[in-house]
C-alpha cells in the first residue's frame, strides 16, 4: 500500500468518525427532550455530501428548495492556525438556540431564530444525513456543513407534540456557554466578515 492510498483510507476514516460524532451529538441533545435516537440514512448522507460540495463551490449558504427533508446549514471560515471543528461543534451551534434567544416550551410554535434547534430535536424525525466540504473563499479556508432530516420537522401546528421540554433546564445552557469558542451569526449574502461562523 502506497502513501496516497493510506492517506485516502485515513481521510475516509476521519470523515466517518466525524459524521458519527455528529450523529451522537444529535442523539445526546434529543435524549434531553425525550425524542428517539436518529439513525443514519446512506442516501441522505450522499445527497448532503453532494450539496455541501455545491455550496463550497459557490462560496455561500443557501437552502435547497426540496420539501422532502429538513435541513440545517453551517459554514466556518478559519484562520490559518485554526483546526477543523468537530461534528459536536456544529450540532451545538444549532441546538443552543434553545438558550439564545431561547425557546418557549409553553407556547410551542415555529420561530426563525430557533428553527435549527427545533429541527435537531423534532420527535418525529427518524433519519439523518451529514455532508461536509472544504474550499477556499477569497483565499480563506472554509468548511461547509449540511445536515438533512427525514421526515422533516418544523411543521406549524405540530410543535407541542414534537418539541418537548423533557429534562431541559438552565444548567444545560450554562454548560454550553462555558465551552463556547465562537458565536455563530445568521448567514447573509451581504455579510463582509472573512473569518467566522455562520448558520442558516
Amino acid at each position: 500500500m502506497d502513501v496516497s492510498q493510506l492517506n485516502l483510507i485515513l481521510q475516509d476514516t476521519s470523515t466517518r468518525l466525524d459524521k458519527l460524532e455528529t450523529l451522537l451529538a444529535h442523539n445526546k441533545y434529543r435524549s434531553i427532550h425525550k425524542a428517539p435516537k436518529l439513525i443514519f440514512d446512506e442516501q441522505l448522507n450522499k445527497e448532503a455530501e453532494i450539496y455541501a460540495k455545491q455550496l463550497s463551490k459557490r462560496g455561500t449558504l443557501e437552502h435547497t428548495k426540496s420539501t422532502l427533508y429538513g435541513e440545517n446549514l453551517a459554514m466556518k471560515c478559519m484562520a490559518p492556525q485554526e483546526q477543523e471543528p468537530s461534528g459536536q461543534f456544529f450540532t451545538t451551534l444549532w441546538y443552543e438556540e434553545v438558550c439564545n434567544p431561547g425557546y418557549n416550551f409553553d407556547n410551542g410554535q415555529f420561530s426563525m431564530p430557533t428553527g435549527h434547534f427545533s429541527q435537531v430535536i423534532w420527535k418525529d424525525t427518524k433519519q439523518l444525513g451529514i455532508g461536509k466540504a472544504i474550499s477556499n473563499r477569497e483565499g480563506i479556508r472554509c468548511l461547509y456543513v449540511v445536515a438533512r432530516y427525514k421526515p422533516p420537522g418544523n411543521y406549524q401546528g405540530e410543535f407541542e407534540k414534537n418539541v418537548l421540554k423533557g429534562d431541559f433546564d438552565s444548567s444545560i445552557c450554562e454548560s454550553i456557554n462555558s465551552k463556547r469558542t465562537s458565536t455563530p451569526r445568521y448567514f447573509s449574502k451581504k455579510q463582509k466578515s472573512k473569518y467566522g461562523t455562520w448558520i442558516l
